[in-house]
């Protein structure tokens, strides 16, 4: 965490710069790298060590009448290093990927270790030989999260590249007019000015949809802690339960078969996501330590417990999560103590065999619907109500949800008009 061991080292043999793409333009990050002494004198150690491993497993595998791969051996001593594909010369000096001593200006561990939070204004996310503009990413992020694809993404910052290197060019042409008609003494002819691919000059390129979404998936790993404290920041009133089935067929199988049968999401009043997790059945008890530490959450940081749920399955879920989240059953307590009782109740509609007419042959039907139909249109008071009421059969399966609907079985039309005469016909 000190400067106080770190010198200049040499210049990446590789490349010489990393190309950061913006909105309508390039721009290109050019470092050394440094080399931390007493970083190199701790690698020196473990090399050392290893090495040291290395010649007792060997002995002891002569001595056992077993026979090594020397190379493949002191690969796996020293990390590991047979299975990769080789890197540059100066690359080669960190034998330990994770410790090296060996770094460039923009590493992202050496910004975030400058004072008074200077590295947080670099204003790049990088990959290996290239990176994105950080403006780029806040909107990358805001689109992916509204369905944009990566490849929609990608095609409006080539239409945007293109617009700025066409202004660019109409700008030249202005400049080869002024220089044709004043010349200034000794100058040199204009040239033509360069097409958009050049490589040798105006260079442009955009990235594509692939490494746009490599980026997004990067990124978003790179501020997952931060991530995982917003969304426990988050309050959750209300709490909207669903399962979602496709999610779980499209993750990796193994021997043919699902690892998971669903993804469980809880999302709040706000539709932000509170609780997420994986079940291997629709059991209650695979949800049960999940909602126990979003509680524990909750009053961890001083939130309220949900108070309403939703679910499409309240008859067979009631029970379980009333249980498990208290609060569900003091509000439901309080809401059914809402209902009027029965001296607060109103007196059922009674209707004398004068109000109402059964039909049953589609000539009465159609005779007392125009009958009706006559009536309403001789009242004009704007309080005068007529009423359709459909019913029909239903099959339920054994969790008391519906199966299966038979057809309209009875059809009622009721009217009342303005003097307070009421009718029906079913």
């Amino acid at each position: 965490r000190s400067a106080s061991a770190v010198a200049p080292h040499c210049f990446r043999s590789n490349t010489s710069d990393l190309r950061i793409c913006a909105l309508d333009t390039d721009n290109f990050v050019i470092s050394r790298r440094y080399i931390c002494s007493d970083c190199k004198r701790a690698a020196d150690v473990r090399k050392a060590s290893a090495q040291v491993a290395l010649a007792a497993a060997q002995a002891v595998a002569m001595a056992s009448g077993l026979r090594a791969e020397e190379e493949a051996a002191e690969n796996a001593a020293v990390g590991g290093k047979g299975g990769r594909a080789r890197r540059s010369s100066a690359d080669d000096e960190e034998m330990d990927d994770s410790k090296p001593y060996t770094f460039m200006g923009y590493n992202h561990r050496s910004l975030m270790l400058l004072p008074y939070g200077l590295g947080a204004s670099f204003p790049a996310y990088l990959t290996h030989h290239s990176g994105l503009d950080k403006q780029v990413i806040d909107l990358m992020v805001s689109l992916f999260d509204k369905g944009i694809r990566p490849e929609s993404l990608s095609s409006t910052l080539l239409e945007l590249h293109s617009k700025r290197y066409w202004r660019l060019f109409l700008w030249h042409e202005q400049a080869v007019r002024k220089h044709l008609d004043q010349p200034p003494v000794g100058a040199r002819p204009p040239v033509m000015f360069s097409t958009f691919g050049d490589k040798g000059r105006y260079a442009g390129a955009v990235p594509s949809g692939n490494y746009l979404a490599s980026i997004s998936k990067a990124y978003s790993e790179s501020i997952a802690p931060y991530l995982d404290k917003e969304v426990k920041k988050r309050g959750a009133e209300l709490l909207a339960w669903d399962a979602s089935y496709k999610e779980a067929k499209r993750l990796a199988k193994h021997h043919g078969q699902q690892v998971y049968l669903a993804l469980i999401t809880g999302t709040n009043e706000l539709g932000e996501v509170r609780v997420q997790f994986h079940v291997v059945t629709d059991g209650h008890d695979q949800m049960e330590a999940a909602i126990k530490a979003f509680l524990a959450t909750m009053r961890a940081y001083g939130q309220t417990p949900p108070r309403l749920f939703f679910t499409d399955k309240p008859l067979e879920d009631k029970s379980f999560f009333q249980q498990t989240i208290p609060l569900l059953q003091v509000e439901q307590v309080r809401l059914d103590s809402l209902v009027p009782g029965a001296e607060n109740a109103l007196e059922p509609c009674k209707l004398t065999p004068s109000q109402w007419k059964l039909c049953s042959t589609a000539r009465d039907i159609n005779i007392n619907v125009n009958s009706l139909r006559t009536l309403v249109k001789g009242h004009s008071s704007g309080r005068d109500m007529l009423a359709l009421d459909c019913e029909w059969s239903v099959n339920t399966g054994s969790g008391g949800s519906i199966t299966s609907a038979g057809r309209v079985a009875v059809i009622q039309l009721g009217y009342t008009m303005s003097s307070g005469e009421v009718a029906d016909s079913s």
